[in-house]
């Protein structure tokens, strides 16, 4: 059984899944250090979700990033409800198409479907770094990505058509493209080739109140949907602190 098939498996809700394997990822965390004598700053990062590491005199601490966990929940709430297509995800031959609904999301969700989703039983490739050779040979759980985060790559998609695309068939890959306006931004053959896709919901009240749970470690209660529409990953990031308490 794949990683991707035994997610799929799990009675849990996927995007606690994907919450709780940020929160034991070292890689996935933002490390900061500070000097283990200053007794303020000892304070003001002193979380019930860190891991700490004395060296020396330096003290690591581990904080989740809500920009990570933002898009862990929305990726899986769309998972969640293609739990179907999640089980062949990793198979030869799938073309399946994650659309995000910002374009400031696709490089994260490209970090978190690659290590989280489909993890080490997985070879994941940059799909546009693919060339078509003459004895291509088909490598077992190959997965090629082809990560959309702006203009420059989706008009170089339409000019080209997109040998890379063709080199990643030809080696009989799983094939996922992921970003927003999908149908415009991805290699056109992709997207014809593409029958299934996962739609990612936009940040929400709801959403933006389970960061700050998750964060903190108490939900703040109703976030107004008029506030949710005004907020980016990056006022996340500023806003939400684990130190700071959920009401603030």
């Amino acid at each position: 059984m794949t990683r991707v098939q035994m997610l799929a498996s799990l009675a849990r809700p996927l995007a606690d899944v994907l919450v709780d394997r940020i929160r034991t990822s070292g890689n996935s965390l933002l490390k900061l250090q500070m000097q283990a004598t200053d007794v303020s700053h000892q304070r003001q990062y002193s979380l019930s979700l860190e891991d700490k590491e004395e060296t020396g005199d330096l003290a690591s601490t581990r904080i989740m990033r809500p920009d990570d966990v933002a898009v862990a929940i929305l990726l899986g709430r769309a998972l969640d409800a293609r739990r179907d297509l999640l089980t062949r995800l990793q198979d030869r031959d799938t073309v399946a198409i994650i659309e995000v609904q910002d374009c400031e999301h696709v490089e994260l969700v490209e970090r978190l479907v690659e290590k989280h989703v489909f993890g080490t039983d997985a070879s994941v490739f940059d799909g546009d770094a693919l060339t078509l050779t003459e004895n291509a040979a088909a490598i077992p759980g190959m997965v090629a990505l082809f990560a959309r985060h702006g203009e420059e790559k989706s008009k170089k998609a339409a000019k080209s058509g997109n040998p890379e695309f063709a080199a990643a068939v030809q080696r009989r890959c799983a094939i996922l493209g992921i970003a927003c306006e999908p149908d415009r931004r991805l290699p056109p053959n992709l997207v014809l080739m593409a029958k299934d896709r996962f739609v990612m919901g936009r940040l929400d009240g709801a959403t933006i109140a389970s960061v700050i749970e998750a964060i903190t470690g108490k939900h703040p209660g109703l976030v107004e949907e008029g506030l949710a529409k005004l907020t980016t990953l990056e006022v996340l990031n500023t806003a939400i602190r684990a130190d700071l308490g959920a009401e603030r």
